[in-house]
């Protein structure tokens, strides 16, 4: 998984973590997470979110990709 991972975002496999600039910040009542990646790379990005661990969503009335 994790050389899944640093294929799509293209980061440097021998140093563990996350992206070095991963900015975060709040647009109204949103948190907006920004992760570069390559445009490039034939990878499909899905963003989940819940508000417990059971119910995950994933369409656009829940996240923008």
């Amino acid at each position: 998984m994790e050389n899944i991972m640093e294929f799509a975002f293209v980061t440097d496999r021998s140093k563990h973590g996350p992206p070095t600039n991963t900015p975060v910040s709040i647009s109204g009542d949103h948190l907006v997470i920004t992760i570069p990646r390559r445009q490039d790379r034939d990878v499909n990005v899905t963003v989940e979110v819940s508000n417990d661990p059971i119910n995950w969503h994933c369409d656009p009335a829940y996240t923008q990709v």
